[in-house]
């Protein structure tokens, strides 16, 4: 709830103008320029690919995203054993592939929510053991083989010279480093560190 925010704004949440501040899931107000705004002002096609509750909750982030595929869904209980990355990626890769026939260039977010929840040894990926650190590998090897036929898709002729990939995390994950496990509950480095790829 604040991350996102965070990310798709370009500020610390801290900064970022919210209708309600301390809501659970309060939403940034429209004064708030999304990337997605920045995107679609400059004439880009703006998508989003998701299957996650959340994004069904997160008013005001949305702003300047023309077409916000959030099928798939689950709620929050049955969220903690989706596995949806087989499908995110059928959906992005079939977007991508409608979209390099175009003449419009475009901005796509996807959004994996596994690793996340209650980790699970993925039948289909590495299982590296037992342990919830062990699940939580397995959860990530899930999703790196869902993400190959992507980055097949993005390294071919139609994309490889003029296409900018960024990978990112919104949070990081705690295994007992101090005490507790998952994320959301303090500022250790192993909570608030994320990923970022270009």
């Amino acid at each position: 709830p604040r991350s996102m925010p965070a990310i798709f704004t370009g500020r610390y949440a801290s900064r970022v103008a919210w209708q309600k501040r301390f809501a659970n899931y309060g939403a940034p107000t429209d004064e708030n320029e999304t990337i997605f705004e920045v995107f679609a002002q400059a004439g880009f096609a703006t998508e989003a690919q998701t299957a996650h509750w959340y994004w069904d909750k997160a008013a005001g982030i949305k702003q300047g995203v023309q077409v916000w595929d959030n099928r798939g869904a689950l709620s929050i209980k049955e969220s903690n054993t989706q596995s949806a990355a087989p499908s995110i990626t059928e959906r992005l890769v079939a977007r991508l592939d409608a979209l390099a026939k175009g003449d419009q260039p475009f901005f796509v977010f996807a959004h994996y929510f596994d690793p996340h929840g209650r980790y699970m040894n993925q039948k289909r990926a590495k299982i590296f053991g037992t342990k919830l650190m062990d699940k939580y590998d397995s959860e990530i090897a899930f999703v790196d083989r869902h993400l190959k036929p992507v980055f097949d898709v993005l390294d071919s002729p139609a994309f490889r010279e003029d296409t900018v990939v960024v990978l990112f995390s919104d949070h990081g994950e705690a295994f007992k480093e101090h005490g507790v496990l998952f994320h959301g509950r303090h500022l250790y480095e192993e909570e608030i560190r994320a990923t970022l790829f270009l």
